[in-house]
């Protein structure tokens, strides 16, 4: 899936851990709320309301226990989405290995690694899971040390809005910062905090999707103007494009823009060139089709086979695995609906080379040729000059 707001987590997994209660170091009732905070969010519209069957909590763990396995099992068979939150205590190990802890941890410097889950645990689990974009959301003291050199989590594949995004609270050596009882009658941790609230309001003047850039740019702002130390991230590939909530915002900015302004702007970034420009152009494309603009409803289906990418990467395009055929075809009828004469030329293209129907792409040529299309008549003619005479109709490179 493209991202995470179609409501399609069947190859999906979140996984939310949170300690609050320990045995040997300061219980942190801040956590608890921040981790329930988390939690709601991804069950929440705003972020395409994960159903509970694709969220498993680890929720104040006695010990390590069967952890790391539960965390290798559950992101396995992931092959769209694998996000992993932890909030909690943070410690490090005599080699600065990132530690998470959860109720029985020691701080003493001979036990922390024998009573806390490693972070390499979960970079293990990410490892080994085929998932196109790997989140991992760390709000704890040191978790700037996850993004050690060559810390990455396991990602394959240059697939759009791909890879994988580290978004860290701290630095490596500095410490996390959470409210406190006598300042907030409900207190949180500041990171989890400012994401959440972040999210829940939107981001005035930013597209239609808050990508994960757009939102760690945004908590690392405020948490700065707040003089509160400032969160890290790390980003392989193209994974800061990921869309991971609507923006609640962008409603009122699309209402002052209009589709055609919508179309330009995001035609200008496509002239631009540059992978990183995607997620808003497709934004901007998405804002104004809803709004009945068929040009832009044609861009969103050259995104979705992929053209658009292999243009602003200036690599010849082919369809492959991860073009997205079904929602290319979505977006081309409801523009050749509105008379879009290119629209009704891709689809006859898509039913001659990616389905080999035919009939339905003679029909698709025949509709862009009545409509003005000198593309579509060469088309037209020479497949109905192969089925004639019986010439079989192998799959050609597209580009």
């Amino acid at each position: 899936m493209p991202d995470a707001l179609d409501g399609d987590y069947s190859s999906s997994r979140a996984i939310l851990m949170g300690t609050w209660s320990y045995q040997h170091l300061d219980p942190v009732d801040a956590v608890e709320r921040s981790f329930n905070r988390m939690h709601g969010l991804l069950r929440s519209p705003i972020c395409g309301t994960w159903p509970d069957n694709r969220i498993t909590l680890i929720a104040d763990a006695p010990t390590v226990g069967d952890i790391r396995r539960e965390l290798i099992a559950s992101f396995l068979n992931v092959r769209d989405v694998a996000l992993f939150y932890y909030v909690g205590h943070g410690l490090y190990d005599f080699e600065d290995r990132l530690h998470l802890t959860v109720q029985g941890s020691e701080s003493a410097a001979a036990f922390r690694s024998a009573t806390s889950l490693p972070f390499e645990a979960v970079r293990e689990a990410f490892f080994h899971s085929k998932a196109r974009t790997k989140i991992a959301i760390l709000d704890c003291c040191y978790a700037g040390l996850a993004a050690r050199p060559g810390g990455s989590l396991g990602v394959e594949g240059p697939l759009p809005n791909s890879g994988s995004y580290l978004m860290m609270s701290s630095s490596g050596y500095a410490q996390s910062w959470y409210e406190l009882p006598d300042t907030s009658p409900k207190p949180q941790t500041y990171f989890t905090k400012y994401f959440v609230d972040t999210v829940e309001s939107g981001i005035p003047g930013r597209p239609s999707t808050l990508t994960l850039m757009d939102l760690f740019e945004s908590v690392s702002h405020q948490l700065e103007e707040a003089d509160i130390p400032e969160p890290r991230s790390r980003s392989d590939d193209r994974a800061a494009g990921f869309a991971f909530a609507r923006n609640k915002s962008a409603e009122a900015v699309s209402e002052a823009t209009s589709p055609d302004e919508l179309y330009a702007q995001a035609m200008q970034l496509q002239r631009e060139g540059g992978a990183e420009n995607l997620p808003t152009m497709k934004a901007r494309f998405r804002t104004a089709a809803e709004q009945g603009h068929s040009r832009a409803m044609v861009q969103l289906g050259l995104i979705a086979e992929g053209r658009t990418l292999a243009e602003l990467e200036g690599v010849p395009f082919k369809a492959d695995a991860d073009s997205d055929m079904a929602t290319a075809v979505h977006w081309y009828t409801m523009a050749s609906e509105r008379g879009d004469d290119g629209a009704a030329f891709l689809l006859g293209h898509i039913h001659e080379e990616v389905y080999h129907e035919v009939d339905e792409a003679l029909s698709w040529y025949q509709l862009a040729v009545n409509r003005g299309n000198s593309a579509a008549r060469e088309r037209l003619s020479r497949l109905r000059y192969r089925r004639e005479h019986g010439l079989g109709h192998g799959r050609r490179e597209r580009g």
